[in-house]
């Protein structure tokens, strides 16, 4: 499948290894700059670049992958919808809940195109046999669940980037956008319920930083002090559909944490859990027989969830059929109506805010 890559930084780069093993024909690299462009196809060897995507630098494109910063996401995956391209972008599908919620409209229009979101912790087989496992007979009611998201890239001192620039629409939230939704969409995957009411506290110790030479640091003495206005970490509740209470604690200032996810589904007869650092393990509780560790040692990691899921997005395409698995444009659009929610709570002090009537909002 001859398909082409917007986004030249690291995300970028984990799809052009995973779109290669699957195969795939990349054709075409686009960059902020034309010069960018040039240095990441050259880098890569990829034929063509340009500094935009068009009709004419699109000829002969069958699927994008947008892998550019959340702001740049609305016109990209627009322009691939009502071009009949089909498109892969990278989470979340936007930001402003507006451009969202038009997105999943748009997407819903054109059901001949592959529209699919890199929520790619579902492709971990662990994943799935959870999902699977928790939707047979005899597991009983889901009764709460609860997980983490936790990284240390923002640990002072860190890197400034454009995450951290109260100048852009993409630095509203991080923590929240960046690996909250991600653990949003895997409670909502692997239970088949939806988050309906939010509650959400921020955390941010340092706002107040000192810029020296790109790099941000709590103290003082010389360089530019700028103000991080969004948040490092947050302590969310939701209530899903049936009643089920969920805990998450979201945190980018984790000391020794470079990609921890975990979760834990509790039904009444029986309870599941994983985490991404033992990827291959389900463990299963029962009431008088412990915990049970299940492994499968063949069941691939974290660079592997990756190339499956764009194998999936190329069956999809050649099979021209719905998938099961992959994220959809609508189902993130939810998922950015409960970041929207999560926003809403933490502003205004951790009061409930009600996702559908957020939602409600931005219909059309």
């Amino acid at each position: 499948m001859k398909t082409a890559i917007i986004g030249t930084g690291l995300i970028a780069r984990t799809h052009v290894k995973a779109l290669r093993e699957c195969g795939d024909d990349i054709v075409l690299a686009v960059g902020h700059t034309e010069q960018s462009a040039a240095s990441f196809a050259a880098e890569f060897g990829i034929p063509r670049y340009a500094a935009e995507l068009t009709q004419e630098t699109c000829s002969g494109i069958e699927c994008v992958h947008v892998c550019t910063p959340p702001s740049c996401h609305y016109e990209s995956a627009k322009f691939c919808l009502e071009t009949g391209i089909h498109v892969v972008c990278e989470k979340p599908l936007a930001l402003d809940p507006g451009e969202a919620a038009g997105l999943g409209r748009l997407a819903a229009r054109h059901e001949e195109l592959v529209s699919a979101v890199v929520f790619n912790n579902r492709f971990y087989p662990a994943v799935q046999k959870i999902r699977s496992d928790g939707n047979r007979n005899g597991t009983g009611k889901l009764l709460y669940l609860y997980g983490h998201y936790f990284q240390e890239y923002d640990v002072l001192p860190a890197a400034y980037s454009w995450r951290c620039d109260p100048e852009r629409g993409d630095s509203r939230f991080r923590a929240v956008s960046e690996i909250g939704s991600h653990i949003i969409d895997l409670m909502e995957f692997t239970t088949g319920l939806r988050v309906e009411t939010v509650c959400a506290v921020f955390i941010g110790p340092h706002r107040e930083r000192f810029l020296r030479n790109g790099v941000m640091y709590a103290d003082g003495g010389p360089g530019e002090k700028i103000l991080v206005n969004n948040e490092d970490a947050a302590s969310l509740t939701f209530r899903m559909t049936g009643g089920a209470v969920a805990n998450v604690l979201l945190s980018e200032i984790a000391p020794g944490r470079s990609n921890d996810v975990s979760f834990e589904l509790v039904y009444d007869t029986v309870s599941f859990s994983w985490c991404s650092d033992r990827p291959y393990e389900v463990r299963t509780g029962r009431k008088g027989g412990g915990v049970c560790v299940t492994q499968d040692d063949f069941g691939g990691g974290f660079s592997t969830t990756f190339t499956d899921c764009f194998r999936e997005v190329r069956e999809c395409v050649s099979e021209k059929r719905k998938s099961s698995v992959l994220a959809d444009f609508a189902g993130a659009a939810h998922v950015a109506m409960v970041c929207e929610s999560i926003g809403r709570s933490a502003e205004r002090g951790g009061v409930w805010i009600n996702v559908n009537e957020v939602a409600d909002e931005y219909e059309g």
